[in-house]
């Protein structure tokens, strides 16, 4: 008697698991809703799919898509390319054990007032949490300097700071406040671009 019973219940799941998929719509836009029992008879209205989860994009998934960029809502950082060891004919030598890296900024005003790029509110991160300042923007080789220039709203400045660090030290990332009492700087992530 039990057995009968098991075949006829499975049977009745699998009907009712293909009559839900012969169902569907195939192209998976809208779906045609039966009226319920207060709608007028023969008429029936597209139902819209009801979304029931927001879609949030996480930091972290924001730093591996754009790991060079960071904005707020009246600026936008970004590390455009960083070249390790950076060496040229107009640069001075960087002092012993130690290694210059150029980094090209860029920074957009979006909705603020006109400012100008101090190198005091510019820093960077090494691997180990150690800070960096960048040098004096009178190097011939890091021109032209992203520091001491006006950036009025709506426009974007793109220019270079150099940082001296240590040999077998790499950057991690490089910050920008309005100024250097800021508490809350935007931080992009570096991507090495060349040796």
């Amino acid at each position: 008697m039990r057995k009968p019973f098991l075949i006829v219940v499975i049977m009745m799941c699998l009907l009712a698991a293909l009559a839900a998929c012969s169902a569907d719509d195939s192209d998976g836009d809208t779906v045609q809703a039966t009226p319920d029992a207060g709608a007028q008879p023969g008429v029936t209205e597209e139902a819209t799919p009801e979304v029931t989860a927001e879609a949030v994009v996480t930091e972290e998934v924001a730093e591996r898509t754009i790991p060079n960029v960071s904005r707020d809502r009246n600026y936008v950082f970004n590390v455009i390319d960083v070249f390790d060891d950076f060496s040229v004919d107009d640069l001075s030598p960087a002092g012993d054990g130690q290694k210059w890296m150029l980094a090209r900024l860029s920074l957009t005003n979006n909705d603020a007032p006109a400012f100008e790029v101090a190198r005091e509110a510019v820093f960077a991160l090494d691997e180990e949490g150690n800070r960096y300042t960048p040098a004096a923007p009178d190097e011939e080789a890091a021109q032209p300097s992203i520091f001491n220039q006006e950036i009025a709203t709506q426009e974007t400045l793109v220019g270079f700071a150099l940082f001296q660090i240590p040999q077998g030290s790499t950057l991690e990332s490089i910050s920008w406040c309005l100024s250097a009492e800021c508490n809350e700087p935007l931080t992009a992530r570096v991507v090495i671009t060349a040796g």
